[in-house]
């Protein structure tokens, strides 16, 4: 039987994991398997404007993807109000890295002052 601190422990964990896109360990898994991903630190939105600036991100990773002829490697994208994190596979043809490095580029280009991007999913 599950002590009541052991339940608590896991409950804590699965909130944690969600919040954050998931646990340190599923990060690692993720990297090992070649997955990179691309976190954005802008914020809540506070104006029609900037929720619409964050709303655009999606749509840079789509067409990230699809011009360089990478369907399927951009595979979730997971964040908070103040984040959104974009994961990309690699494949023979194109690295996980260049996609990240597509996106970041794109997103610097829009970006407020005060916006953050890490390669870092925590």
């Amino acid at each position: 039987m599950e002590s009541f601190e052991d339940a608590r422990r896991s409950a804590l964990e699965q909130l944690l994991a969600g919040l954050t896109g998931g646990s340190a360990v599923a990060a690692a898994e993720a990297f090992a398997r070649g997955e990179r991903c691309l976190r954005v630190v802008h914020g809540d939105p506070d104006s029609p404007q900037e929720a619409r600036r964050i709303d655009s991100l999606a749509a840079m990773a789509e067409q990230v993807v699809l011009e360089v002829d990478a369907p399927g490697q951009w595979l979730r994208t997971v964040g908070t109000n103040d984040t959104s994190t974009f994961w990309f596979a690699g494949s023979a043809q194109v690295d996980a890295d260049f996609l990240v490095a597509a996106l970041a580029a794109r997103v610097l280009a829009i970006a407020p002052p005060w916006w953050r991007l890490s390669e870092d999913p925590a």
